[in-house]
Formats: C-alpha cells, sequence, structure tokens
C-alpha cells in the first residue's frame, strides 16, 4: 500500500480506502483478462505495481498512448483524457514514453497468486 494514496484521497476528498479499493479492483479485472488470454498473448501480457505519487495515467499500445492528467483535486475520473498517435516527431508521445519508462524503472510486476 502506497502512502500516496491516503493524499490523493484527501485532496479529491475521497473516503479513507477507496483509491485503494478501486484499485484492487482494477488489478483483479485485468488478471481476469490476463487469465482468459492464450498462449503466446498471455506471457506478453504484464501488470505492474509502482508507490510514486501519480501525475498521469499513461497505457501505451503499438503506436498510440493514452493519457490522462491527475489534477491536484479533482478526482480522477473528471481529469481530461487524450489519445495520442505517434508520428515522425511527436514530442508528447515521447513525452509518454519516458513517463512510463521512469515508472516503470521502480515498479514490480505484479503475478498471479
Amino acid at each position: 500500500e502506497s502512502p500516496f494514496t491516503e493524499q490523493r484521497e484527501k485532496a479529491e476528498g475521497l473516503r479513507p480506502n477507496r483509491i485503494k479499493n478501486i484499485t484492487v479492483n482494477n488489478i483483479e479485472t485485468a488478471l481476469d483478462f490476463k487469465f482468459r488470454l492464450e498462449e503466446p498473448q498471455k506471457e506478453s501480457y504484464k501488470l505492474y505495481k509502482y508507490s510514486k505519487l501519480p501525475r498521469l495515467n499513461v497505457i501505451l499500445l503499438d503506436s498510440y498512448a493514452i493519457l490522462q492528467y491527475y489534477g491536484n483535486t479533482e478526482a480522477g475520473m473528471r481529469n481530461p483524457c487524450f489519445l495520442i498517435e505517434k508520428q515522425e516527431v511527436s514530442p508528447l508521445y515521447d513525452f509518454c514514453l519516458e513517463n512510463y519508462r521512469y515508472i516503470k524503472s521502480n515498479a514490480e510486476e505484479i503475478t498471479e497468486e
């Protein structure tokens, strides 16, 4: 459990453990999805967890990035979300990729238990 979860709950005016419960549910849903995959897709589907203050939610898929910025006082669902397609010169996509690399460098893989 991350110390940043409580800070974010307070900033967003949420009840204690609300973000923790949402995160656990999201991880379980992602693991259910992985469970239904066939090989070799199952082996390439990896989930990671990290303990850093969330600033961005980034999903990378092929040459696309889905980016959601977390405002300081707004709940995640009320923050803007962007679909970014990688271009030949693509500073916003590159920004997302660098943030992903930074977070992943300190993350640990979630394995099925």
